[in-house]
């Protein structure tokens, strides 16, 4: 034997020595200790000897183990026989590879047996330990049937390993060159086993991969992952990256990521934002997910009307607007609370809470609103809550103005002085933000939010406590509410009022979402507008405690039917949160009404809705 291989080396101009030879054959030889050559022939004969017993049988699959006495190793191994098909030992080890377990030992052959090519596998598994033997005994019936199911070929199965196969080779040319382009210690979270390539792999057809170039998937995935760190170190802010690049197949495309906190990012926003810069352009692919903290990333290949890539203008002003949407949405937030009653009444409500906030936890609150935006400036309604101290804190707070003010293109124009709540004292200011000095809203956070810890120590922004809660809210009625689409459910819970879903119960939350997503299957068969449905909120329709039981009226109408301030001065006798859905263009009124911290009588509840079908 060691001359013959001694002979076939020579043949490859590979010259070894008998005794070098002998080395590695003893080498290989001992790698199979836990598996003899004996047992492997032996498994062998024993598969095929019961197929020509079984013919009849599609598959065959026998186990045998093996163990040297006094030796903790054991091996457990698994012998296949089925009809041939390209891809049948792929199939069978990946399924050990699925549960977890490493095949020290496969081999596949192919015999033919009246006339028909059969395929033999063998995968061996090798347990070190007692614990990891008895879990693998465990799993064996369910890796038997696994490998039963995966053994059976046809062209379907074919089919899709062949285009696994494709994308694997893509992907390997794909990790070449992120390791090219990213030189980061971190790198192993965008190529390890759990990283951003092969969650982008996972997620995209063979089609879609193979359109576009390496270099171009490769930016596109690094992007994704510097985007959600971004997104996560600059929560206000909108990440945006727009570049033009060339399909194999289809010509030139622009390409347009964009992140953000996830009730920033709602898709028809981002979608009016593309139509405003570039009317009549074409949605060519459209790929968005979400993080479990909250971050949201879209990713939009578009082209214009005439089928090519966007121009730089157009590229500018959809960058623009992107960015700009942060402020764009707390401004459409403030028109809507000056429609409900303005900001002293949404004060009213979120100024105990922040002040019921920083004394459950002992932290200083700090919430920023935006009360009207122009082009050339900003005005924001700054909320300080802080734990009372024995220092003056007039003294404090002019020191902090007069840091704010110092700013190019900052202007104080209002102050409330500091008022005390139980622990807590209140203080209110009103900051103009000049647009022509301060392009970029974000560093105006930044300075402002360090002027406040420098002045009054650390706090807890309410905007970051409250996407924080949000997400705990949105996962409670997700699990409610599984059966509705992610997408649809997120679109839907964050229409609802920003403050109110933060501190409704999930039960609640769902009941509301329910009724607004029946109202919106009625209009499409029902043309009689207004459409009105109903529900009382009680502690029998809820799992958890809520603040007090409701009535949730729904209302759907036309956007251009004006209703609005005729609803709300049918309900003006009541305590009311509002709100808006806008959707088909329709607009959806989510009610959520009490009186005297009650629900209302069915009775008047039927008064209400008879009134409201006959507005006009």
């Amino acid at each position: 034997m060691i001359k013959k291989i001694q002979e076939i080396l020579a043949q490859h101009k590979c010259v070894l020595s008998s005794k070098e030879i002998t080395e590695y054959y003893q080498e290989f030889e001992n790698s199979q200790k836990y598996f003899p050559r004996a047992e492997q022939y032996a498994l062998m004969i024993r598969l095929f000897e019961e197929w020509k017993d079984r013919a009849d049988e599609k598959i065959l699959l026998i186990t045998t183990e093996y163990s040297i006495p006094k030796d903790p190793n054991h091996s457990v191994t698994f012998g296949i026989i089925s009809s041939d098909w390209p891809g049948l030992s792929d199939s069978c080890i990946g399924v050990i590879h699925e549960k977890g377990w490493n095949a020290f030992f496969a081999l596949g052959i192919t015999l033919n047996y009246n006339d028909e090519k059969l395929g033999l596998i063998i995968v061996s598994i090798l347990t070190q330990t007692e614990r990891e033997y008895e879990e693998l005994i465990r799993q064996s019936p369910e890796i038997i049937q696994d490998i039963r199911k995966a053994s059976v070929g046809n062209s379907t199965k074919m089919y899709l390993l062949n285009e696994e196969i494709k994308k694997l080779q893509i992907y390997s040319s794909v990790i070449d060159k992120i390791e090219a382009l990213y030189h980061q210690p971190d790198i192993n979270k965008i190529i390890g086993p759990e990283g951003e390539a092969i969650k982008y792999f996972a997620a995209r057809s063979r089609d879609y991969i193979e359109n576009r170039d390496t270099e171009e998937i490769a930016q596109q995935i690094i992007t994704n992952y510097q985007f959600q760190h971004k997104a996560h170190q600059f929560k206000r802010h909108m990440h945006v990256e727009i570049r033009n690049f060339f399909t194999k197949k289809e010509g030139e495309f622009t390409g347009i990521t964009v992140a953000g906190s996830t009730n920033q990012m709602n898709l028809d926003n981002l979608l009016q934002s593309i139509e405003r810069a570039a009317p009549g352009s074409l949605i060519k692919h459209h790929k968005d997910f979400t993080t479990e903290d909250g971050i949201s990333i879209h990713h939009f290949e578009i082209t214009n009307n005439n089928g090519s890539a966007l121009d730089e203008l157009q590229i500018k002003q959809i960058t623009a607007i992107f960015k700009n949407l942060d402020i764009t949405k707390r401004k459409e937030r403030q028109n809507w609370i000056e429609t409900i009653g303005g900001f002293e009444h949404y004060a009213r409500a979120i100024i105990p809470f922040l002040i019921k906030q920083n004394q459950s936890t002992g932290q200083n609150q700090v919430f920023m609103s935006v009360l009207q935006s122009s082009e050339s400036v900003v005005d924001f309604k700054i909320l300080i809550v802080l734990t009372a101290r024995e220092e003056k804190m007039n003294k404090i707070m002019y020191q902090c103005v007069n840091k704010l003010d110092s700013f190019p293109g900052f202007y104080i124009s209002k102050i409330k002085p500091p008022t005390r709540h139980g622990e807590s004292e209140v203080l209110i200011l009103d900051l103009t933000i000049d647009l022509s000095i301060n392009k970029e809203i974000e560093p105006v956070y930044q300075k402002v939010m360090k002027v406040l810890e420098e002045s009054f120590g650390k706090f807890r922004d309410f905007d970051e406590g409250m996407r924080q809660m949000d997400l705990r809210n949105f996962q409670g009625v997700r699990n409610l509410l599984s059966h509705i689409k992610e997408s649809r459910l997120r679109e839907y819970y964050y229409s609802l009022e920003d403050f109110y879903r933060i501190t409704a119960t999930a039960e609640e939350i769902a009941i509301q979402i329910n009724l607004a997503l029946e109202i919106q299957t009625v209009a499409l068969s029902d043309e009689k507008f207004p459409i009105v449905l109903w529900q009382n909120v009680r502690q029998d329709n809820l799992k958890g405690s809520v603040p007090y039981p409701a009535t949730i009226i729904v209302v759907c109408f036309p956007e251009k039917v004006d209703l609005l301030e005729k609803i709300l001065s049918v309900f003006e006798e009541y305590e009311l949160v509002l709100s808006k859905l806008e959707r088909n263009e329709r607009k959806t009124l989510i009610c959520r009404l009490s009186k005297n911290r009650k629900a209302l009588a069915d009775e008047e509840v039927e008064r209400l809705i008879n009134q409201i079908k006959n507005l006009k």
